[in-house]
């Protein structure tokens, strides 16, 4: 009997218990992503007409409301198709305000495109924050912009396509962007300050043009990841940068360390950096990288213009491992100033001439130069690069401590290398049905 009198005392204690341990579960519980579907290819201006266009459910997501057809947006939202495309925006470019963690997934398949602006703006178009947002491309094909459009306020020729604004993040996976134009920086992407653009599962960016720098892909400061067999390829500056421009303070990954996971850069072509051009302490670190026919006077795989490294690093520096370095025109295929940040070079190949140009190299990284793997010239002495001395068997396979450049007569070199460009391996292509382009060298 004292045990039953007891438990009821306990009874509004343990109800408080209760009602405080529910409390918190309802605090924690994550907001469940809300899915939007688009069900008209039409554009224009937001009107309640009975459909969820592409810019009502964009407006949808970044509001957290509904809106005509279109469900209201509430954490990660994702939007997706039940019509065909492609989708002609007539209205302006589709500004992204989502606020991280609430990201914004658009799946496809879809082909969004525009000639009157650029396609995408990742981040605020009439105030000048730098608030984090992120736009995931899955399956998805931008393409046609002109660059037209407002970036926090001001009008921006930058980034033809896309337009990633300060902290802010894009992702494609097996996405395209394809024949964007801009008369500033940035022909198919252009990201400003401390931002990401991560190009995976193999996505393309092919054929844009920018008049000034970064045909492909534009960056001012923050990283760019290119892997999951993806490709940069055809695209043009007038300026610097054909494939890649990294202002200061830019990381750049090529490729992801094996065989099935590479990055590739092919046919781009700039004054100087046909593949990739770096600013002062950009950082690049290529491991199974691509460089296939890219064209610049100077560097036409990569010009680096030296300094400490985005992070100051030491350990990555500007270094390509298990790469293939191929068909690249010009003085040089890789010139690079070192400055004393670390160039390392192992195990590439470099078709029949080998070895980067080491300019002005500081103490501890190098003191000699190569002519590069240029059309004419062969690798010359140079310390901490790689490269120790010119092979007495050059043209074959090399021995002792030059064995690590590749060559054919040893079966050592990755079949892609000398045969194929972008040889399609990769299964990662989010209902695309489709891998990195497959093209024969000529």
């Amino acid at each position: 009997m004292r045990d039953l009198q007891a438990l009821k005392r306990m009874r509004p204690a343990l109800f408080l218990v209760l009602v405080v341990v529910f409390g918190i579960m309802l605090q924690v519980t994550p907001v469940a992503a809300a899915a939007i579907l688009v069900t008209s290819a039409a554009d224009g201006a937001p009107a309640v007409d009975g459909n969820c266009t592409l810019r009502e459910a964009v407006l949808a997501a970044n509001t957290d409301t509904p809106y005509d057809l279109c469900a209201g947006g509430a954490g990660a939202d994702i939007i997706s198709f039940s019509v065909g495309g492609p989708i002609t925006l007539t209205a302006g470019q589709l500004a992204i305000l989502d606020a991280d963690p609430d990201t914004l997934t658009i799946q496809g398949p879809m082909t969004i495109q525009s000639s009157t602006s650029r396609v995408f703006l990742v981040g605020n178009d009439t105030t000048n924050d730098a608030v984090a947002r992120t736009l995931i491309l899955n399956g998805v094909t931008v393409q046609s912009g002109n660059g037209t459009g407002l970036s926090g306020g001001n009008n921006s020729a930058n980034g033809g396509c896309v337009y990633v604004r300060p902290n802010s993040t894009l992702d494609m996976n097996g996405s395209t962007i394809q024949d964007c134009y801009s008369t500033g920086n940035g022909g198919g992407i252009y990201a400003d300050e401390d931002s990401t653009v991560t190009v995976n599962s193999a996505s393309i960016i092919d054929g844009n043009t920018a008049e000034v720098n970064g045909g492909g892909i534009s960056m001012s400061t923050g990283t760019i990841v290119v892997d999951g067999d993806s490709c940069i390829q055809n695209n043009t500056a007038f300026g610097v940068g054909g494939g890649i421009e990294a202002g200061d303070t830019v990381t750049i990954t090529l490729g992801g360390g094996s065989v099935s996971n590479r990055g590739f850069l092919v046919n781009n072509t700039a004054s100087t950096g046909g593949g990739i051009y770096m600013g002062v302490n950009s950082t690049f670190n290529g491991n199974h990288g691509r460089f296939f026919a890219n064209s610049a006077t100077f560097g036409s795989a990569w010009f680096s213009n030296g300094g400490s490294g985005a992070n100051g690093e030491t350990a990555i520096g500007r270094r390509c491992v298990n790469c293939c370095i191929v068909g690249n025109s010009g003085n040089q295929a890789v010139r690079q100033l070192v400055d004393g940040l670390d160039a390392v070079f192992i195990n590439n190949w470099w078709g029949s001439n080998f070895g980067p140009y080491i300019a002005g190299a500081g103490a501890g990284t190098g003191n000699g130069t190569s002519t590069g793997d240029g059309i004419s010239g062969n690798g010359i002495s140079a310390v901490n690069v790689g490269i120790s001395s010119i092979p007495t068997d050059y043209g074959t396979e090399s021995t002792g401590s030059d064995s690590n450049w590749l060559t054919t007569t040893g079966g050592d070199v990755p079949s892609d290398c000398t045969n194929d460009y972008c040889d399609p391996v990769s299964t990662a292509n989010h209902g695309t049905g489709r891998s990195c382009q497959y093209v024969k060298f000529s």
